[in-house]
Formats: structure tokens, sequence, C-alpha cells
């Protein structure tokens, strides 16, 4: 089976001979660069960090909130002032009237899986069903332009409809990376108000090596919006493999996400995510609706080796264990996993227990997917179909 770390979060262990510490740590003057990566000077930044009141948490939360979610434009290949109409609406990476709708209750909520990592506890939470899955991408002229072949006709898998809803999930993914390099550099200013050197070292260390992290997906992410820009703007999908696994049975649970490929289904390692000096490769995964049930949509670029790996390792699982290890693989790495209440109150107690232990780690250390004693979704894959070769 997979190996699930003992907690959520890899640690790092650093010592005084760290870059990072031996520079915080040095003699400086007021109007010396501060130590933190801020690019503000020391007197406006760090030199009286530990006499400033600290800030309340609840405050510093709804300050990151308004942070994260503030506008960053229509991310359409040919956004420009001139052309953009309407302001920008919140896209949906998983369709609202298509696989979402699906799992929404009869109060038009669905339900998704969140954790208190402070309190220790985790639980389901309803969530209005339009606020699922959303981000604010594109002004709604451009929203309705570019994805009308995906919006408006039955999901049939052609390599368009898989291309559109897998530029939107990389657009999304995109978004909220940038988002988080914002939020991460508010925290910076605040998280360590009131502490001494020591644990101002912890704290800014612990954001500086996250946006570390954050600012290589970005740049990775962006070579591969511009893929998808070339190919939309072009008409011309060559650089895209897509691959469609359709089934048939009730879509209890719907998912989509941009993952790098570090493991394959069968636990073969292909790089360390955690090394910043490994190059890593996209898939991009989405659930859909079909008239016939549903359908597993992988998208990646024809280039990359390793993507095409991951997904013939997914394609070589018995037909009748895929629907199971998909879905552990789906609350294992993705935040945008949605369910319905009919479904999630169906489950025996072995089987939540299941789900919160992948859901709570945000990595995972190699290992085959295997299919529990009890499969969460009774899916019945037939007629794996390649498309756009």
């Amino acid at each position: 089976m997979i190996n699930l770390p003992p907690g959520p979060f890899r640690k790092a262990f650093v010592d005084d001979d760290d870059e990072f510490v031996k520079e915080a740590i040095k003699p400086r003057k007021s109007s010396d660069i501060c130590w933190c990566g801020s690019k503000l000077e020391y007197w406006k930044c760090h030199a009286k960090r530990q006499f400033q009141k600290p800030i309340k948490l609840g405050k510093a939360l709804n300050e990151q909130r308004k942070v994260f979610w503030k506008p960053r434009g229509c991310m359409h290949p040919e956004a420009s002032a001139d052309v953009c109409r309407g302001k920008i609406i919140d896209a949906h990476t998983i369709q609202r009237k298509g696989p979402l709708a699906t799992v929404v209750d009869s109060s038009n909520h669905v339900f998704h899986i969140e954790i208190d990592h402070q309190k220790q506890l985790m639980d389901i939470k309803a969530l209005g069903w339009k606020k699922a899955s959303i981000f604010p991408g594109f002004c709604s002229h451009h929203d309705a332009e570019l994805f009308r072949q995906l919006e408006t006709e039955t999901f049939k898998g052609t390599k368009i409809q898989c291309v559109l809803q897998s530029y939107r999930n990389v657009c999304c993914e995109l978004y909220k990376k940038r988002a988080l390099v914002d939020s991460l550099k508010y925290q910076r200013k605040v998280l360590d108000a009131g502490y001494d050197l020591h644990r101002q070292i912890e704290i800014q260390m612990s954001i500086h090596k996250n946006m570390e992290g954050q600012l290589k997906s970005i740049a990775e992410l962006e070579e591969l919006q511009n893929k998808f820009h070339e190919a939309l703007v072009n008409g011309n999908l060559d650089c895209f493999e897509t691959k469609v696994f359709p089934f048939s049975g009730e879509i209890e649970m719907v998912s989509a996400a941009v993952i790098q490929v570090d493991y394959d289904f069968e636990g073969n390692q292909f790089i360390d995510i955690f090394d910043l000096e490994q190059d890593a490769q996209s898939i991009i995964y989405s659930t859909m609706n079909t008239n016939c049930g549903g359908a597993i949509v992988f998208c990646w670029l024809t280039e990359h080796e390793c993507a095409r790996k991951f997904v013939d390792s997914f394609e070589s699982i018995e037909d009748c264990d895929k629907g199971d290890i998909f879905a552990q693989y789906c609350f294992l790495s993705s935040e945008h996993t949605f369910f319905s209440k009919t479904w999630w109150d169906s489950l025996s107690d072995n089987q939540r227990d299941r789900i919160f232990k992948l859901y709570r780690c945000t990595y995972y250390e190699g290992g085959k997917f295997t299919v529990g004693n009890e499969p969460i979704v009774q899916w019945q894959f037939f007629n794996s179909t390649h498309i756009g070769t």
C-alpha cells in the first residue's frame, strides 16, 4: 500500500550553517536590507519586530483571505482592456452544471473535507454549490466565449473539450499559487510580531522555504499555461495528449487537479518534489459526467514522458479496481474534491477513516495504490478511449 507519513507536513531540520540562518544572525545596520527576504531596509522591517504587538489569529486570517482572493485580472490568452468585457467572474474548475450538479443535495449544497490543523480536527462541511471549486479567473465575456464547447455541449471526450477543461484547471492552480505567495508575503510582515529572534527565524524560514517552492511551481505553471495559450489561439492541440476513462455508475464524488508527477500508481518514483533543483512534469485530471455515467480525463504535454507513464500505470489497473484507487488519489491529492452527503452517510466508519487519513497528508512517500476491503465508489469502467491521436 502507499506510504503515508506520520504527520501531514514534511519537517525540515536546519542548523546554524544554513545560509538563511547565517544571514539572520549577522550584525547589520538600520539601512541594510532585512534578512527575512522582504527587500525592505532593516529598520522598516525586523529591527523592532520583537517589541511589536502580536497580531490576533482571527484578524490575521481575515486579512489573509482578503489578500488571497483579491482580483488579479482576466487570464484569457488575449485579455486586454480593449477586448475584455464585464466583471471578473468566479469560474468553476468543476463544471457547476456538469459533474458538480451530480453531487448537489436538495438544499443546493455539496460537501468537502475541512481541516483545522491548530485544533487537529477534521470533518466534512457543507458548501453552497455556486462557491465550490471557484476562482476569479476570467471576465464574463471571455469565460463564456472560451469555454462554450465545454459548457453548452454534452461531454463526449473530444480533445478540445478535454484541453479546455484542463486549461481551466491550470488557470485555477496558477491563480491560487500566486495568491498563496501574496499571502505568504503578508504572513512575513505580521506572524512573528512580539517574538524573540530565535522564534522569528523559525517562522520566517518556514515562510521562506514555502515561498521558494511556490515560486518554482508558479514558473512551471506559467510555462504550462503558455502552452495552452499557444494551442488555443492557434487551434493546434498537437502538443497535448489526453486520455479518457469512461465508466458507468452513480457519480458520488467529483474532483479536479493539476498534479506534479512524483510517483505513479505502482509506486515508481520519477522525481523528489522537495528537491527544487529537479523540474516536475504536470498531469491534469478531472472527473466529468456523461450520458452513460462519468469519465476520468487526463491531460498532459506530449513531451512529458513521465506524465505519460503515470497515465499508463493507471490504465494497467484492473477496470474493477480503477474507481476505488482513483478516489483514493483524489482525496490524497486535491482540495477540489467534493461529494454528496448521501454518499458520505452510506460509508462505513472504516471507509471514512481511510478517507480522512488520505486527506490529512499533504504528500506521500511512494508505495503501490491498492484497493481497500470496502471500495469507496462503485464505478464500472469500460472501453478506455485514447482521444486525439
